[in-house]
């Protein structure tokens, strides 16, 4: 059937004001060249058009139904089925619009294809228009099972907002309660364009595409309840394959395939409450991700984000910016080939939970990076693999807790790397790891400028260099600190370098400092380092390394020491502090437990508690430990005060092992009075003490040992420091050493050439010196005297020779007769 030339309005159905039209079935089994229109005649008002069925089993050309212009009536039509074709060469295949359409069933089962033709603006079903649109669409249920679109045409179904006479947007709104596609929606640009449309279920059991751009588009405020992807969704070259813009959408779940060639899914200013992948989501382009929320100016909120399924891209798996999200959950897999798995950038994005229970992989970069990022709990129960497990450049953190595995495999960095920008301090309250952190280098970085409340290890840290250490560049804040560094029952850090390094690595490492509260080594936990299973660094007045308490009940060992402290452990730093007005407690539950004289000592050591060294000594101080030592241990424990080191609060050792000390440094008194109190059922070996001249008394330092079993305490080796010594000094064994049985000293030594030699004999107590003039300084001028004395005697003896000298002694008085004959 043709109708003119133009084959235009073939069918043609009108009514005008007040008129009703009622049309049971239009029914097609043959050609209509031209199209089928069922509209309003010119203005009408209060009129209406009903159509029960339309069956299109044939070939029509286009259909318009609608009420254009601002003018008022129905139209109602219950049925539209098209089993045959609907084909249109230079316009829109179908188009709805207007005022009151509404349209009970739409159900293609055939071919709908509009204009294809290159720069066409034409789309195969087009619901409203985007000039000069107004009113509403009404849809119940939108079924294709067909083919809808084609490969050249530039939308396959599009519903438009339109504008009115003046330019204004969003003059048509669109409704459909159940939208279901099981064939094939595809387009040149853009197969489903949604835009002010408001859809209950959106249901693609089979295949939306697009040969350039999107495969679907929502925007202009479009409201769906439920969007189900079963089928495939696939975009174009140049354009992502979703796009969610200025929507609101209940829940989105994908249980099968969406593809990008470009981003796989983009989010932009829209409010989604769960988005749930249980499918595969990936974007196959090595310069975009697979999901990324955009940095536009509305914000996205996403309330709960759940990957069951697969998300991979050569770029970032999941990119967050401008975003509010309350639960970010991971149970499946996102990989990145070349950049971060998952990565939330910029200030006003929040994430208040990340939890991953699955796989995050990242093969050349971060698995998982937060920027300038506000988030509450990070939690990690099963697998972060990269070449760096996590890194955090928040502002403020609550709680980082991995129970499963972070790996790093890159060489510089660590599993975990807690970071600043541009110096902005970052607070952390609790890092608990219960899980394993293995990596190439260092297992946990923490920038100065981080401030980490707790740092909880019950895990597993392996590291090839650190365990934990801090790090320093020009950006980086002016202190490093941690609270409480606590190893755990279960747990170990094992390293080849230091375990536990108080110090600063990166390009700017002397300009900050370090402060550590305390560092408690529960029993059961071990601490090993190929070099120290504890290392405080050196500092300086602008750059101090500080360690306010060491509790060890746990194993510590390293090769040259298991504590080796070349920085300052302060006691005072362990007490509680009060900043800004406001106070705040260091102290674990354990150390709250401590009598007063633990909670002084710089480091205390459990009845549990080892320190062992491969090759040396367990402890090994070379510069302050301001406090005191308290082993309780019943193993032995071994500590060497090195030359210049000072130990100020003393030494205790209450435990039932032995303690074995070398001294040649300061070490004060304990609140007893004493260097060295013995206090247990064990013993004290002291194999060496050095003992200085007081420059003020000009008297020794003497090694004072007390203790209920201070008889227990052998002493090796005393050496005399004879700089300054006054001589008198060494009369006394008193003055050397007190509370010792004389029968536990062994020997008494100057630490001079050789040229002072002291005996001690134990049975008296007495301390005999000699001196061997063969040696040093000493010797030499015994020497230089002796030769001036055997030629001072020579000339008295030849004088003599020629003298007579007569003495005669009378008892009743004295007589003297002298003769002096030459």
């Amino acid at each position: 059937v043709k109708n003119g030339s133009d084959g235009s309005r073939t069918i043609f159905v009108s009514a005008t004001t007040d008129e009703n039209i009622n049309i049971r079935k239009i029914l097609n089994k043959g050609i209509i060249a031209g199209s089928l229109n069922i509209q309003n005649r010119q203005d009408i008002n209060n009129g209406s058009i009903h159509v029960g069925d339309i069956d299109n089993q044939g070939y029509i050309r286009d259909v318009y139904i609608g009420i254009w212009k601002e003018n008022h009536a129905t139209l109602t039509l219950d049925s539209f089925k098209n089993s045959g074709l609907i084909y249109n060469t230079s316009d829109n295949g179908i188009l709805f619009e207007g005022k009151d359409v509404k349209i009970g069933k739409f159900i293609n089962t055939g071919i709908i294809v509009g204009n294809h033709t290159n720069n066409s603006n034409n789309a195969s079903v087009l619901i409203g228009r985007p000039d000069k649109n107004y009113g509403n669409t009404t849809i119940n249920l939108f079924l294709n099972q067909g083919l809808i679109g084609s490969n050249m045409a530039q939308y396959g179904v599009k519903f438009d907002s339109g504008n009115d006479d003046n330019g204004n947007q969003n003059r048509h709104k669109a409704t459909v309660k159940h939208f279901i596609n099981t064939a094939t929606i595809q387009a040149k640009d853009t197969a489903l364009h949604l835009s002010n449309t408001t859809i209950t279920d959106f249901l693609n059991m089979d295949t939306i595409k697009a040969e350039n751009g999107k495969a679907i588009d929502t925007l202009k405020q479009t409201n769906i309840t439920n969007f189900i992807n079963a089928g495939t969704i696939q975009g174009g070259s140049s354009q992502e394959a979703i796009k969610f813009a200025h929507s609101n959408i209940d829940n989105i779940l994908n249980t099968k395939t969406i593809e990008g060639k470009k981003q796989a899914i983009v989010f932009t200013g829209s409010n989604i409450k769960n988005f749930i992948n249980s499918g595969t989501i990936k974007s196959t382009n090595g310069n975009n991700n697979a999901i990324e929320v955009m940095n536009s100016g509305d914000k996205t909120t996403i309330t709960h984000f759940f990957n069951t399924g697969a998300i991979e891209a050569k770029n970032k798996g999941v990119l967050l910016n401008n975003s509010t999200l309350t639960n970010f959950i991971n149970t499946g897999t996102i990989k990145s080939d070349n950049d971060r798995a998952v990565e939330a950038y910029n200030n006003d994005t929040q994430i208040q939970n990340f939890i991953n229970k699955g796989t995050l992989q990242a093969d050349n970069s971060a698995v998982v990076l937060f920027r300038k990022t506000t988030l509450t709990n990070f939690i990690n129960t099963g697998m972060i693999s990269g070449k760096v497990g996590t890194s955090i450049h928040t502002s403020t953190l609550i709680n980082f807790i991995n129970t499963g595995t972070i790996k790093a495999t890159h060489d510089k960095v660590g599993a975990v790397l807690l970071t600043v920008l541009s110096g902005s301090p970052i607070t952390l309250e609790n890092f608990i790891n219960t899980g394993t952190l293995d990596a190439t280098a260092h297992g946990i970085i923490v920038e100065a400028g981080v401030s980490i409340t707790n740092l909880y290890n019950n895990g597993t840290i392996k590291a090839q260099r650190n365990g934990i250490v801090f790090y320093a560049d020009n950006g980086s804040g002016d202190q490093g600190k941690i609270d409480n560094i606590i190893i755990g029952k279960q747990g170990s850090i094992e390293a080849n370098k230091n375990a536990i390094n108080i110090d600063i690595i990166g390009n700017d490492p002397n300009l900050k400092s370090l402060s550590v509260g305390l560092i408690d080594i529960q029993a059961g936990a071990k601490v090993s380092g190929q070099e120290a299973g504890i290392k405080i660094a050196s500092g300086n007045s602008s750059n101090t390394k500080t360690v306010g308490q060491i509790i060890v009940a746990g194993e510590v060992s390293g090769k040259e020491g298991g504590i080796v402290n070349e920085g300052t452990i302060k006691a005072s730093e362990n007490k509680s502090s009060s900043e800004n007005g406001n106070k705040r407690s260091r102290r674990s539950l354990e150390e709250s437990q401590q009598n007063e004289e633990e909670s002084k000592a710089a480091i205390l050591i459990k009845e549990s508690g080892q320190i062992t060294s491969t090759s040396g000594y367990g402890i090994v101080n070379k510069a302050l430990i301001d406090g005191s030592i308290i082993s309780k241990s019943s193993s032995n424990i071994s500590i060497d005060n090195q030359n210049g080191a000072t130990i100020s609060g003393g030494i205790t050792n209450s435990g039932s092992g032995t303690l074995m000390l070398n001294n040649s440094g300061s070490i004060g008194t304990n609140d007893s009075g004493y260097n060295i109190s013995n206090e247990g059922s064990g013993s004290v070996n002291i194999t060496s003490w050095l003992i200085k001249t007081d420059s003020s008394t000009k008297s020794l330092q003497t090694l004072k040992v007390g203790g209920k079993s201070a008889n227990s305490v052998m002493v090796e080796n005393l050496i005399v420091d004879q700089s300054g010594l006054n001589m008198d000094e060494l009369n006394d064994i008193n003055n050397l050493v007190s509370g010792v049985s004389l029968n536990n000293i062994k020997k008494i030594n100057t630490n001079g050439s050789g040229e002072m030699i002291l005996s001690y004999d134990a049975l008296s107590g007495k301390i005999s010196t000699d001196f061997n003039l063969n040696a040093s300084i000493i010797g030499a001028s015994f020497r230089a005297l002796n030769a001036s004395s055997i030629k001072r005697n020579a000339f008295i003896d030849g004088l003599m020779n020629n003298m007579n000298l007569s003495l005669t002694f009378n008892p009743n008085h004295f007589n003297l007769n002298t003769n002096l004959t030459f």
